[in-house]
Parts: C-alpha cells; structure tokens; sequence
C-alpha cells in the first residue's frame, strides 16, 4: 500500500483534511513506508511547528545571534505581544502532538491531525505577516550603515 492509498484510509476513519492539502504542507510523498503514517505526519507537523516556533522564540529572547537581535530590535512592543499569543498558541498545538505521539495511539494522533488542521488555517496567516515584515525590515537595513559588530 502506497502513502496515499493508506493515508485515504485514516482519512475515513480520523475525518482528516484532504491528502492534497497534507501532502502540500507536510511532503506526505517523502515517506517511504507508511507503515505507522500517522505517527510520520505527527513528526512532520512537530518539525515544522518547532522551526517556526524557534523564530517566535528569537524574536522574544534573543540569545548572542546577530539575527535574532536585529528582529527583535525591529519588532515593536505590540507586536511582541501579538507573537507571544501566537507562540503560545503554537505550544500548545506543539504539546498536543506530544501528548498525542506519547500516548503512541493511532486514534489520539489521528483526532490530534483533524484538528491540528483547523489551528494551523488559522496560525498560518499570522506567521506569514510576521515573517513578511521581518522580511522588509531586512530589506530596509541593506542600504543602512548600521553595524552588526558584537555587542559586548
């Protein structure tokens, strides 16, 4: 059985999104076997969320990288708050895939994807207005003379 046939299966059963759109955000086609397919979905979103999470997190606490310093210096204080929301929000979808890939039960992972989509529609347009403004705010320093020399 191929990702898709199985995939279209737990579908059914789970009432997950369509294949297509899982397959666009997650790579379904990636997974050589789909042996345990939802497990292998869990660990996609759990990549994705933590990466996007790291960015949140730099913005909010920047350690010594240059980046992330610049972007939190760059990010007001009530767009800091709307990321703390949108962070904790993400830890919390985080943490529910978790519980889900812990409790090692295709039914909670299943009812944990069903869901997670309905989050994620509604996550993925606050990230992208941050992340396109922290895009432009880059592209406005590249004419500035403003140094990124350490700071200590």
């Amino acid at each position: 059985m191929d990702v898709k046939e199985k995939y279209e299966e737990l579908k059914k059963k789970y009432k997950l999104p369509s294949y297509e759109e899982v397959n666009t955000e997650f790579e379904l086609e990636s997974i050589e076997k789909p042996v345990f397919l939802l497990n292998d979905i869990g660990r996609k979103i759990n990549e994705k969320l933590d990466y996007y999470l790291a960015i949140l997190e730099n913005i909010l606490n920047p350690e010594s990288s240059l980046a992330s310093m610049y972007e939190c210096k760059v990010t007001g204080e009530g767009s800091k708050k709307e990321i703390n929301l949108l962070y904790k929000k993400m830890m919390v979808m985080k943490r529910s895939c978790d519980v889900a890939r812990v409790n090692n039960s295709e039914k909670d992972v299943g009812e944990f994807v069903s869901a997670f989509f309905k989050e994620w529609e509604e996550t993925k347009p606050k990230l992208l207005k941050l992340i396109s403004m922290l895009k432009e705010e880059w592209k406005k320093s590249e004419g500035k003379k403003e140094s990124f020399s350490y700071f200590g």
